[in-house]
């Protein structure tokens, strides 16, 4: 049996589930052709991205001076640092409106998702091609790629959890 935490099917601790983080982005960014496929991966991505705070703060908490010099006391500290990260309050937006039905606390009314189809442009692309798909975060009057949220997300994670040293292999 692989080592892991109690029912998480071989998780350990933040960085395993930051490592799935990478990997659903990755899977996310390989299938462009089934909108619901994609919108799966999309949402697969948004709650592992925005559960990391319970994660990270599990293991923060075995890390009590590191808590202090942060100023992390609660999840709630970690979360209103985490959504401090635009990417990260996107993220939080769509995994709450996706596995809750709708979002009840911090809703943010200007942020919304979108799934459409792709330009054709007869340049570039085969004809026989099949059709692709483009996912979109709507933020205000942007929008803006989901590739570039989930980087954005993955890149403050990176720096949070590998700078801050938490749960070092």
């Amino acid at each position: 049996m692989f080592p892991s935490r109690e029912k998480t099917f071989k998780l350990e601790n933040c960085r395993d589930l930051y490592n799935k983080l990478r990997r659903e982005v990755d899977r996310f960014n390989k299938d462009l052709t089934d909108p619901m496929v994609r919108a799966d991966h999309a949402f697969n991505a948004v709650v592992t991205a925005w559960h990391l705070c319970d994660w990270v703060f599990a293991d923060l908490t075995l890390m009590p001076e590191l808590q202090d010099k942060l100023g992390i006391k609660t999840k709630a500290d970690l979360q209103a640092a985490a959504r401090k990260c635009r990417a990260l309050h996107l993220c939080q937006q769509a995994c709450n409106a996706s596995k809750h039905w709708a979002v009840t606390m911090h809703n943010d009314p200007t942020v919304d998702t979108v799934v459409t189809i792709a330009p054709f442009d007869p340049s570039k692309d085969d004809v026989h091609a099949p059709i692709k798909f483009d996912v979109f975060f709507k933020d205000g009057d942007k929008f803006i790629k989901a590739e570039q949220v989930f980087e954005d997300a993955i890149q403050f994670w990176t720096d949070f959890i590998y700078k801050n040293q938490i749960a070092p292999d």
